[in-house]
Order: structure tokens, then sequence, then C-alpha cells
């Protein structure tokens, strides 16, 4: 055992695997002349003896890997050179620089790519406009909710797909669908934003590679934004909105990449930080946005209702110094009719203002 132990600690290289299976390692290092008695028993006593000496470096391992790739040096193939002549064996090398110029036809051909993303693109309208029709049908016969609808559908998708582009791995993590969200719950409708924030966070996962964490994520981050959205009676509340879907962007990241074994704890709480800055961002974005759109598209919202019933408003001014009978008898009974609305679960807010 003396002989063997230290001589086999040194030459062989023992990893989690080998400690499970500990007679691959030993048997070899056996002598063949040991009796059978000497033999078992010598192996029971290493068997306690071995131990691991041979780990996997993550770190290091993605180390090396960035430097192999930096050294690579890009190989550039300029118009009019003859790649392969008639008559010359096809190497190895060959068909790998045919690949990177997409002379072979090694994935879905262009046309193929192109109709299934016509076929994405009509599937997704057709559930929208499914659920509309089924159940918001008021919704779907307006048509300037039906524009604004697109535009904000439009605007996220096309942010989606330009941060498709960026190499980094982290890109599905920014989108701004909770902006998108936000402005659907308060200009439309909250469950038409839960379904376009589930359809979008759907969507941004395919851009970014068919990824689920960021779309996981942002789906999380947009159902808290809209569920935070449930009274709105200032700008202020978009704000608390905006930390509300920042933090639990922040929360379901960590949570992924712990669950996913990220690569290591430093890449979990980036990827965590840039989510909880898209909440932040995207809020502000709204805040923006919201006068932008309620003018253009003649879309009353109640944050635009609360300023309305300002007392401060020109009219309501000159309503209470020359007829402050009227003005108070008007604030009375809006009064009242926002009780009564309250107590059947209407819109008390537009009532009180009509």
């Amino acid at each position: 055992i003396e002989t063997i132990y230290p001589r086999m600690m040194v030459s062989e290289r023992i990893s989690q695997e080998a400690v499970q299976d500990p007679d691959s390692i030993i048997a070899p290092n056996l002598p063949e002349d040991l009796p059978t008695a000497d033999r078992n028993l010598v192996r029971n006593v290493l068997e306690r003896l071995i131990f691991i000496n041979q780990t996997l470096d993550k770190e290091r391992v993605l180390t090396s890997q960035d430097i192999a790739r930096r050294e690579v040096m890009p190989v550039y193939v300029t118009r009019g050179t003859a790649i392969l002549m008639q008559g010359k064996e096809i190497t190895e090398e060959d068909m790998t620089l045919l690949e990177d110029l997409g002379v072979l036809n090694s994935g879905p051909s262009r046309f193929l790519m192109f109709l299934s993303s016509v076929v994405l693109v009509v599937l997704v309208v057709g559930l929208i406009a499914a659920y509309l029709y089924i159940f918001n049908r008021e919704i779907l016969m307006a048509t300037g909710n039906l524009m604004l609808i697109g535009l904000i559908f439009l605007t996220v998708s096309i942010v989606a797909v330009a941060i498709g582009f960026l190499p980094s791995a982290w890109a599905g993590y920014i989108i701004p669908v909770p902006m998108g969200a936000m402005l659907l719950a308060i200009l439309i409708d909250r469950k038409v934003a839960l379904i376009m924030s589930a359809i979008l966070s759907i969507l941004a996962g395919i851009v970014v590679g068919y990824q689920l964490q960021p779309a996981l994520v942002l789906l999380a981050g947009s159902w808290a934004a809209v569920y935070s959205l449930a009274k709105v009676s200032q700008r202020s509340d978009l704000t608390r909105a905006g930390l509300v879907s920042a933090s639990v962007s922040f929360l379901a990241t960590l949570i992924l990449g712990v669950l996913s074994g990220g690569p290591n704890n430093t890449s979990i709480l980036q990827r965590s930080l840039l989510s909880f800055a898209n909440g932040i961002v995207s809020s502000v974005l709204t805040i923006g946005l919201l006068p932008f759109l309620e003018h253009t598209f003649g879309v009353t919202s109640a944050i635009r209702m609360l300023e309305l019933s300002n007392p401060n408003q020109p009219l309501l001014r000159r309503l209470l110094v020359e007829a402050p009978g009227t003005y108070h008898h008007s604030i009375m009974v809006g009064n009242l009719a926002e009780s009564a609305a309250e107590s059947i679960n209407a819109d008390s807010l537009l009532v009180r203002v009509a």
C-alpha cells in the first residue's frame, strides 16, 4: 500500500466520477502477482484513502476560451477570389470556408425562414384579434384603440429586434416590454396589457436566440407593473409601478440564474442589475410617452381625468370666481356620484370628473 498509493495519486487524474467508481483507478495499479486475498484487502483500504485530485475550474476555462477567441485572426476573402477550381480535391478547410460564406445550405433556406417569420406574425396578430373579439369587442371596434395597440406592439417589437442584434448574451434583459405593458394598462385595459406583455415577452425570447430566462423575467416584470397600476391617482404611481417591476425583475433574474447554475455569481448579479435598470427606464419612458399618446389618439386616461379635476384648471377657477354657488354645488354632486359609483364597482373617477 505504501508503494501503490503514492504512485497512484501522482500518476492518475481522479475526478468526481472516478471516486464514484474507484475500482477503475485501483485495479490497473495493483501488481498482477498479488494474491487474491491480499488484492481484496489492498483494494478495500485504497477505496477509503482515494480522494479527488482533479476539479474543473469554470472561470479559468471561460478565460482560456476568451483568450483563444481573441487570438484567432480574422480571415477575409476578397471579391473575385477563386475558392475552388475545377478538378481540385475539396478539403475539410474548403468545406468550412464554403459554410462560412453561406454557399452551402447547411441550415434552413432564406425563403423558409421568411415564410416562418410571416406565419409567426400572422399567428400572433390572429391571437390578439381573437382575444379582443371574444373578451373586449368594444376595443376591437374602436379604430383609435386598435392603432394605439398596434403602435405600442410594433415599437416594442422593433426595439426587441434591434437589441437582438447585440452580441451580448444579456441583451434580452433590457428589452422594454414593461414599458409597453404599463402604457397599455393605463391607456387601454389591464387585461389587454397582460395578454400583450405575455406575447411580447415570448417574442423577445425568440429574437435573442430562443432564450427562456429573459422571456420569463420580462413577463414577471411586466405583470408586476400591470398589477401595480390597479389604482392610478397621480403620475408618481407610475414611478412606483416601475420600482415594483424593477424589483420583481431583479429577483426573478437572480432566482433563475441560481437555479440554472449560471457561469458565476458576478454574471448573475450583472444580469439582475440590468433587469432592475430595465424596469426603471421603462417607467421613465412611460411617463414621457403618456401625454404624447393621450393627445395623439384622443385617449383620456385616469391621470388625465385627475388633471381635469384640478381646481387650478382655468375653467374651474373662472367658475369659482364668477359662480361660486354653482361651483360648490358641482363639487358636492360629483362627490355624491363618486360614492354611488364606488358602491356598484363602477368607474368612480370618470363619474366624478364627468
